[in-house]
């Protein structure tokens, strides 16, 4: 009987250690991505250097290129421009709330579709120096950790929901036996 009981307390705490582990590394990967938000994202055409996202939003308003990515493509201008400000704002918004407790996955939604609206929009607005794959342009350190740390953030908030086919556990009173899948 003290072994079951045992056994039982063990799957428990490895349990609710596995579901501490996807926290914080969700909480990492948020962080870093904030972080990436401050990184170099890209080199447009005649500038000086590599804009970060915060100025990538600004640069729409003032910027070189935008009277004439707004006079020769017009809905890609409307993307391109729009992306920074909604990567930034959802980015720092998962960031937030997952520090006070509680998850965003439309956050994360939104960051992940603007950044490839961003990507693929912006293939004529950058640098000859960026390579592209496909129709989209390869970013610079910044936009890449943002995006990796994105994919992380959203797969430990997927993996801790248990959507994947983890097996989570409560505590139950002492005359319930074995573990219970919620």
């Amino acid at each position: 009987m003290m072994r079951l009981e045992s056994s039982t307390y063990m799957a428990k705490l490895r349990a609710a250690a596995r579901e501490n582990v996807y926290a914080i590394v969700g909480h990492a990967a948020r962080i870093l991505a904030l972080i990436g938000l401050f990184l170099p994202w890209a080199l447009m055409d005649d500038a000086a250097s590599p804009l970060t996202g915060p100025q990538f939003a600004v640069y729409f308003w003032d910027g070189a290129d935008s009277d004439y990515l707004w006079s020769t493509q017009t809905l890609a201008f409307v993307a391109f421009s729009a992306a920074p400000w909604a990567i930034c704002a959802s980015v720092a918004y998962a960031t937030a709330k997952s520090m006070i407790s509680m998850d965003s996955p439309l956050a994360h939604g939104i960051a992940l579709v603007s950044i490839v609206l961003f990507l693929w929009n912006g293939s004529n607005a950058v640098d000859d120096v960026h390579p592209h794959v496909f129709a989209f342009f390869v970013p610079h350190v910044g936009l890449l950790a943002v995006i990796a740390d994105m994919v992380v953030s959203t797969a430990t908030l997927t993996i801790s929901r248990g959507s994947l086919g983890t097996q989570s556990y409560s505590f139950r009173r002492a005359g319930d036996r074995g573990p219970r899948s919620n």
